[in-house]
């Protein structure tokens, strides 16, 4: 029997027509990671509170899906790792949010992107000059090296700052998740220790 493969995403608003937009992100992005076919069932909660909530409640209730949990790390992480079976991204949830990593759970079902959706956002430099044209300063992106290591408040200003002089400077909310359905995944896998991760993860999942 093929098994239900539910990931629970932190981010979107309360409204239907947001949600959808950050489901449909995140389904072109998975796509184009070579995934078209075999997708994980993506649900966009909100909070990151209400990711973990939903994440818990999803245990107990449809215990035979597998159940995943994908948030901001918010804070830097130490030793990140592409390993699936890394419990890096638990420890640091635990650590940050108090969150109980549940009884059976794999390793590989907390995932995240260190430090928020604006470090793989910042990451594709080729991405964001198409969004937002000629007036994009690129040269006031956030460095590359080591770009998961830098503060999420700091990348945030950086991507602010870097377009300020564009028709739609950088926003969050449905503008961020239309970025993120342009960007290249081999770029992200090429400079993102935790986006490797995210697709180990899925190779393994989606093979089951």
């Amino acid at each position: 029997m093929v098994r239900a493969i539910n990931i629970f995403l932190e981010g979107s608003g309360d409204s239907r027509e947001q949600r959808i937009v950050c489901r449909r992100a995140f389904q072109k992005l998975c796509e184009k990671m070579g995934f078209k076919g075999k997708m994980p069932t993506f649900i966009p909660c909100g909070t990151r509170n209400r990711a973990y909530k939903d994440f818990i409640n999803s245990l107990k209730l449809n215990p035979q899906a597998i159940n995943i949990l994908l948030v901001d790390s918010e804070d830097p992480v130490k030793n990140l790792s592409p390993d699936p079976h890394s419990d890096i991204a638990w420890i640091h949830l635990n650590l940050r949010d108090g969150w109980i990593r549940p009884a059976d759970t794999e390793s590989y079902q907390a995932l995240i992107m260190a430090t928020s959706m604006e470090t793989w956002i910042a990451t594709d430099r080729e991405a964001l000059k198409v969004f937002f044209g000629k007036e994009l300063q690129e040269n006031a992106l956030p460095p590359l090296p080591q770009i998961e290591s830098q503060n999420r408040k700091e990348v945030f200003k950086k991507l602010e700052h870097a377009t300020r002089n564009c028709k739609r400077p950088y926003q969050k909310g449905d503008q961020s998740f239309k970025i993120l359905e342009t960007l290249d995944p081999t770029t992200l896998h090429q400079h993102l220790i935790q986006f490797q991760r995210l697709k180990a993860t899925l190779d393994i999942v989606l093979s089951t």
